[in-house]
């Protein structure tokens, strides 16, 4: 899927989903409105994201299988702590509604997401890259 430009996981377009929920959250914060459809969709999102960062490093972890290869260790190292990351982001955003939802707050949270959002891009560019790399090894073969 990696190697396959019809299929190929466009490493901006994944930044920029993770962006417009930075984006979002910076410019109206979680609010305890008291709606559980909302509440109920947060809630869901804000635990699939460092669930399928954890799940993609274990993953990349079999891949690796014992073979060894720095750049997929890296990458499951690097997905396994973006997982933790947007984990510690979500219960700060907690913290953060629960106690007024102030603007200053958000901007410091927001900050964050970025640094793992650029974590992330920068990670799956890597990925991508080895992809391509081993496809044109196994071709050439």
């Amino acid at each position: 899927m990696l190697t396959n430009p019809a299929n190929q996981v466009q490493t901006g377009g994944v930044a920029a989903q993770l962006t417009a929920y930075a984006g979002a959250y910076l410019e109206t914060g979680i609010t305890a409105d008291g709606n559980a459809e909302a509440s109920s969709a947060f809630k869901l999102y804000a635990n699939a994201l460092p669930i399928s960062r954890i799940r993609f490093s274990l993953f990349l972890q079999l891949l690796d299988g014992g073979a060894h290869v720095p750049a997929l260790a890296r990458a499951a190292e690097g997905y396994r702590h973006a997982g933790e990351q947007w984990d510690l982001i979500h219960q700060f955003m907690i913290k953060v509604m629960c106690s007024g939802n102030k603007r200053a707050a958000r901007v410091k949270i927001h900050k964050k997401m970025c640094e793992v959002i650029s974590l992330e891009e920068q990670l799956l560019e890597e990925l991508v890259q080895l992809a391509g790399s081993s496809a044109s090894i196994v071709h050439a073969h």
